[in-house]
């Protein structure tokens, strides 16, 4: 099974093998994300649709405008406490033997601001469907002038 961060943040299982492309038809105007990927580069990049879901990973759905953005700080906390929420994580002992208290770790760096905010912060104010991109190209139309023939 794999996890699905939705851009509500809430958490879906996915049964495998399931392929990108059954998650973006479900999904129209997103893209899924491994959260492995954006934890490294801080980027998010979307996976190619005919890519397979392993086992025991965590992906993320993310508005297509926002793929090959940079996250902020705020971003990754919030992405990091949905993970670690995901895991089952919360109030236990961590590798290096120290203990986490499920208060210290609920706030985990977000200054204040609700989970749920970033989490739509995020995902922007889409709707499903990519914005209208204003460009400023001016499209090329040629002059066409009659062509006399004489008889």
């Amino acid at each position: 099974m794999a996890k699905l961060v939705d851009s509500l943040g809430q958490l879906k299982l996915v049964n495998l093998p399931t392929t990108v492309a059954e998650l973006m038809l479900e999904h129209p105007g997103f893209a899924i994300a491994p959260v492995d990927e954006l934890r490294e580069t801080r980027r998010i990049t979307a996976m190619r649709a005919d890519d397979v879901l392993l086992g025991r990973k965590v992906y993320l759905l993310v508005p297509v405008d926002k793929v090959n953005s940079r996250l902020t700080d705020l971003q990754m906390a919030a992405i990091d406490s949905i993970v670690c929420s995901c895991n089952g994580k919360v109030g236990g002992r961590t590798r290096g033997g120290s203990k986490i208290s499920p208060d210290l770790e609920a706030n985990n760096g977000l200054d204040g601001q609700s989970l749920e905010d970033l989490v739509k912060d995020l995902s922007g104010k889409c709707t499903g469907l990519t914005g209208q991109r204003k460009r400023f190209c001016k499209v090329w139309e040629p002059v066409l002038e009659p062509i006399l023939e004489g008889c």
